[in-house]
């Protein structure tokens, strides 16, 4: 079990959670190809049970109300995909077809005696969903292709182990379904030093399992309410480049334009939460970028490093009362190796390796909630690793 405790001296709540889990899956596969196929097909499953104990979180001076939930998941899946490549044109067309039925169960028990609505409950659904997709590439010549797909996905529906109201709990809250499409190209060309990778996407999502505190006092009390007709629109690419013998540049970039289709959310009780109008945690600019340097030695390889990384502004949930910005921030880091280093007689090779992140101390949120605006507590935040530095041994043989 875990033990994770939070709060603070002062602080209106504490919580202890402990949690017994135990899983097993298993996947079989069966690939193949032909002259003019390449075929993958298989069968997936996986179970697990878990066991959660709240009893002794504290919130506002009130400790040791029952709060137990059980749970037992099974999901089972088939799934195949082949690819064609026709005679045609040298073979340069490829057409991809797949497909994955998946079967999941969901169980769960509850005795919440800590909601501010206690009740005793529980939950069974069975889920089944089928996939496709659909992709066609074509090689402009050999070494670059365009293409352009069409995937479905699929979520499984279930309940909330952390429900607060015994309707939510005992319906649930269904799958979530999603449509993507995706125009891409990926080449190489100056003599294969250089290699580009580009892409725009949409995705369609119906039923997004959004979390919302249905607990009109603890924010810990949570059920998912669905939101339909929510898109993200995006492009990526991604630029590497050799630059010299063992000098190499990485360039990244990525945009978001997320929207959500509905403007508020309604529990049974009749209670209505306003919604942002996009997703949360979406940057709508992020970009990378980092410059490798290796040098051969007499015994092991040299190595240098030095990255950056960026992500503008994001918002923190998708619910009003809830929501606060996490402030854009960017983050340096570099690393010196020695690699490949042979000891005497000794078989295998070491690997020193000095590192730092954040070299510039900047201080950047990760996590950022006002849902314990109503304690006093305006904004509470959980911050990124300040400046680190480290040395890292590696021996393999």
């Amino acid at each position: 079990g875990d033990y994770v405790p939070f709060g603070a001296v002062g602080a209106p709540a504490v919580a202890v959670f402990t949690t017994d889990f135990t899983q097993k899956s298993q996947e079989l596969q069966l690939l193949g190809t032909t002259e003019n196929w390449d075929f993958v097909t298989g069968l997936y499953y996986y179970q697990d049970e878990a066991e959660q104990d709240a009893t002794q979180s504290e919130l506002i001076g009130v400790v040791g109300q029952t709060d137990l939930t059980s749970t037992n998941n099974e999901s089972a899946a088939i799934f195949a995909q082949a690819t064609w490549t026709p005679n045609l044109m040298s073979q340069r067309w490829h057409f991809t077809l797949g497909g994955r039925y998946s079967w999941d169960k969901r169980e769960a028990e509850r005795n919440n005696q800590a909601a501010l609505s206690s009740f005793i409950g529980s939950y069974e659904k069975e889920f089944r969903n089928f996939n496709p997709s659909f992709t066609v590439a074509f090689d402009i010549n050999d070494h670059s292709n365009i293409y352009g797909k069409v995937v479905s996905g699929y979520k499984s529906g279930g309940t909330s182990t952390r429900s607060a109201n015994a309707d939510l709990f005992a319906q649930g809250f269904d799958e979530e379904d999603i449509l993507s499409y995706e125009l891409g190209y990926k080449g190489d060309f100056w003599n294969r030093r250089a290699r580009f990778n580009a892409a725009i996407f949409r995705m369609n999502i119906d039923g997004l399992q959004t979390s919302i505190q249905t607990d009109p006092i603890s924010p810990g009390g949570r059920d998912f309410l669905p939101v339909d007709g929510n898109t993200i629109s995006g492009a990526e690419a991604d630029l590497n480049l050799l630059l010299t013998q063992g000098l190499s540049l990485a360039l990244g970039y990525g945009y978001l334009d997320t929207q959500l289709g509905e403007d508020s959310v309604t529990t049974p009780d009749g209670r209505s939460y306003e919604l942002i109008d996009h997703m949360p945690f979406a940057p709508e600019h992020s970009y990378t970028a980092a410059l490798d340097y290796q040098l051969p030695i007499a015994n092991g390889v040299w190595g240098f490093n030095l990255n950056y990384g960026y992500q503008s502004e994001v918002d923190t949930s998708i619910n009003v009362q809830e929501n606060i910005a996490i402030d854009a921030y960017g983050l340096w880091g570099a690393a010196i190796s020695w690699s490949d280093i042979g000891i005497g007689k000794i078989p295998g090779s070491f690997r020193m390796l000095l590192w730092g992140k954040n070299l510039t101390d900047e201080e950047y949120g990760i996590i950022r909630t006002l849902a314990w605006s109503n304690f006093g507590a305006t904004d509470v935040q959980t911050f990124g690793d300040p400046r680190t530095v480290g040395l890292t041994l590696t021996y393999r043989y």
